[in-house]
């Protein structure tokens, strides 16, 4: 008999949930307003239908990657928002200093928009600024080690849940929007 290791159930924040939900319907009337049928998205996207009627469905657990094709896909384009939470240890200084962060950080409210890939340098940024070792941060977000070392690496894509947890609990909450190009 082998033994089971026990993995931690990790609930997702009602905000966390609602801004998948929102981003998914958002996508989907923007493709419902081009008139473009689920099977053009997909094609469009390189994935198959059910990927498009996975998000259409407003799915909390897509990979960024594929929200951001699907929302090229139909003219709109995706912006994440990184915020300094009140009463946040981390300095508003050193947000000024992360490089990928913008000075707007220090006003309090929004730091700036960013690629998938700068999100996640920035993230990765953060758990090392407040000290974070990857072993504390898998035990603050109830993930392993080694998913914290693979979420840190910019080349991987993640699933825009795992974005909203993380920025959630380093004290920065990420918000996703949806704009017309």
């Amino acid at each position: 008999m082998t033994a089971s290791i026990y993995r931690p159930v990790v609930v997702a924040h009602p905000d966390d949930i609602a801004t998948c939900r929102r981003l998914c319907a958002d996508l989907r009337t923007a493709r419902e307003r081009s008139q473009l049928r689920m099977r053009t998205v997909a094609a469009h996207i390189g994935r198959g239908h059910g990927c498009v009627y996975r998000v259409d469905a407003g799915r909390d657990n897509v990979r960024v990657s594929v929200l951001q094709r699907y929302a090229a896909a139909v003219g709109h384009r995706i912006d994440f928002h990184l915020h300094l939470l009140p009463g946040t240890t981390a300095g508003r200084a050193h947000v000024d200093t992360l490089g990928r962060l913008a000075a707007a950080a220090a006003t309090t409210d929004v730091a700036d928009t960013y690629e998938r890939a700068a999100v996640q340098a920035a993230i990765g940024d953060l758990r090392r600024h407040l000290g974070l070792t990857q072993a504390a941060a898998g035990a603050l977000l109830g993930r392993s080690e080694a998913a914290v070392c693979r979420q840190d690496r910019e080349d991987r894509d993640t699933m825009l849940g795992t974005y909203l947890r993380t920025a959630r609990a380093y004290g920065y909450p990420l918000t996703v929007t949806l704009e017309a190009l």
